[in-house]
């Protein structure tokens, strides 16, 4: 992923003063909804250590709504 310019490549990229970073996904796989949190946890010498924690929240259904009404020629299928 390259980051575009903006507020998240900023935090992405300005380590100073930095103890710890985190990131929340959240994503559909597979009809379940999972929350993913990464962790970027720095130590005093520069260095750091990545974790990644990764939890299912619920299953979902994703259906199309009807737009037959609100868009000429829509289905909604």
């Amino acid at each position: 992923m390259v980051l575009e310019e903006g507020p998240l490549k900023t935090a992405a990229e300005n380590n100073d003063g930095l103890i710890k970073q985190e990131l929340v996904n959240y994503r559909i796989i597979d009809g379940m909804l999972y929350k993913e949190v990464i962790t970027r946890q720095f130590r005093s010498d520069g260095d750091y250590t990545d974790h990644t924690a990764t939890s299912p929240l619920a299953r979902v259904e994703m259906t199309m709504p009807d737009l037959s009404d609100k868009i000429p020629g829509a289905t909604g299928k």
